[in-house]
């Protein structure tokens, strides 16, 4: 698994965007790591707390594939507010 980064192009990245529009991000799987694509990982390893460098390295690939596969979601997550009804 390589890393990833802006100006990468492939399949390798087509099947990251493709996962990160499962997880809720507005982005196209295009095969072109772009703004789009940079901006969604620089969220995902903030939200989990990985170093946020915005490279799709082994470890932050990992990531995205595991969520994709729980079903975890940008649009349900950002619903849930500490302290409301939804935490």
């Amino acid at each position: 698994m390589s890393t990833l980064q802006k100006g990468s192009k492939g399949e390798e990245v087509t099947a990251l965007q493709n996962n990160l529009k499962k997880l809720g991000f507005s982005i196209d799987a295009d095969g072109i790591f772009g703004d789009k694509t940079y901006n969604s990982i620089i969220t995902l390893q903030t939200i989990f707390g990985y170093d946020v460098d915005g490279l799709a390295g082994p470890a932050t690939q990992k990531l995205v594939e595991q969520q994709a596969g729980y079903g975890w979601n940008l649009v349900a997550a950002r619903k849930v507010v500490p302290g409301t009804a939804g935490s």
